[in-house]
């Protein structure tokens, strides 16, 4: 079969041609829902405004905890993701809080131990730590075992997120929660609430962190409009003159010399932060992301890379046997084995899909890895 037979074109809207070939513009526009002049002006100009537009939900509440937290000397935690956007939302928030007083430590789970999300065993551990507020970035709408867990021990939870709710919510001290940023452009909106509220003589030093809310953005694949949108423009623009150490090493170990854009991002960065969540332990990345000294570093970039090299190897092997094993006529695809790494299944299940254009399902049988 062709691409011409294969792949049809479907036009939204057809544009009355103009003159100056602007018929073209406003047809890519107008398909894109840029319907008006507001709308396109706004999607060619991504502001500050733009991103400080999009109001998640609860944040009076959540600000107004974290601020007594902060002056009862409580102790806080910020329970992350493990993928590059819950380990870039964990540095903007654990980062924001520490500079503006608070006593408050990172929280990364282990993907192969603990599983997704928050866990119960965490939980107890930090409340026998003295720990009475948890943070979550990245993720928490679908942990209502989890939040009643820590009621119970005396813990106060915010959620922060961009997942679609499920049915059933969890019930913390506040849900701050959008859609339309990912993770860590969630996290990074709250603190610029809590920042205007506590010191705004730091909110000029709160926009460099837009370099990380942009790496996560373009690396969560979230849609690219509106505030998504903006905090790419401007974090982009950031990047480009970073003094991060852990960035500047990465992009050294990485070879990049030239213009930091979205594909060295998704395709050459992004996935050596996922790397360690995906197969080792996320801390390292989140390590990286926040380092001080340009020795250390230098040294996380060059685990990061090797560890990226191995998961490059295991989903390799594992997508080559994968593909062997899908039968032609079906509707859905179950493939499983025990020599696959739990944490690449999910890549796995992808590239069945892109060979395949049919639902796939991936499974790694129970194999403990060290």
């Amino acid at each position: 079969m062709s691409l011409v037979n294969k792949y049809v074109w479907k036009v939204k809207t057809r544009s009355t041609p103009t003159k100056k070939g602007k018929w073209l513009l406003n047809l890519l526009a107008q398909n894109r829902g840029l319907d008006t002049a507001a709308k396109l002006k706004e999607f060619l100009n991504p502001s500050l405004d733009q991103i400080l537009k999009v109001i998640p939900t609860d944040m009076p509440k959540a600000k107004k905890r974290v601020i007594e937290a902060i002056k009862n000397k409580e102790k806080i935690v910020v329970y992350a993701d493990y993928d590059a956007d819950g380990l870039c939302a964990t540095a903007i928030m654990w980062e924001v809080l520490n500079d503006l007083g608070a006593d408050v430590m990172p929280y990364v789970p282990h993907r192969i131990k603990e599983g997704y999300g928050m866990s119960k065993g965490a939980i107890s551990e930090l409340a026998q730590k003295g720990v009475s507020l948890i943070i979550t970035v990245d993720q928490g709408v679908t942990a209502v075992e989890q939040t009643e867990h820590a009621k119970k021990l005396g813990i106060d939870v915010i959620i922060t997120d961009h997942h679609v709710l499920p049915a059933k919510i969890p019930q913390p001290i506040a849900m701050v929660h959008s859609t339309d940023l990912c993770g860590a452009g969630v996290s990074w909106r709250f603190c610029w609430e809590i920042a205007k509220e506590l010191d705004e003589s730091y909110m000029e030093k709160l926009t460099d962190k837009l370099e990380l809310a942009a790496l996560a953005t373009i690396a969560d694949l979230v849609p690219l409009v509106g505030g998504n949108r903006s905090i790419v423009k401007l974090g982009l623009e950031k990047l480009a003159k970073t003094k991060r150490p852990g960035l500047l090493a990465l992009m050294r170990a990485a070879k990049l010399n030239g213009t930091i854009g979205t594909y060295e991002i998704g395709h050459i960065l992004a996935p050596r932060i996922n790397a360690m969540g995906r197969i080792e332990h996320g801390l390292d990345s989140l390590r990286l992301i926040c380092a001080k000294s340009q020795k250390q570093a230098d040294q996380l970039a060059d685990l990061l890379t090797k560890t990226n090299v191995k998961r490059q190897d295991l989903t390799s092997k594992a997508v080559d046997a994968a593909l062997k094993m899908v039968q032609e006529n079906i509707l859905i695809g179950i493939v499983s084995h025990e020599d696959w790494h739990e944490g690449v299944i999910g890549l796995v299940a992808s590239r069945l899909v892109e060979a395949h254009h049919r639902p796939m399902i991936a499974i790694s049988r129970g194999v403990e890895f060290s």
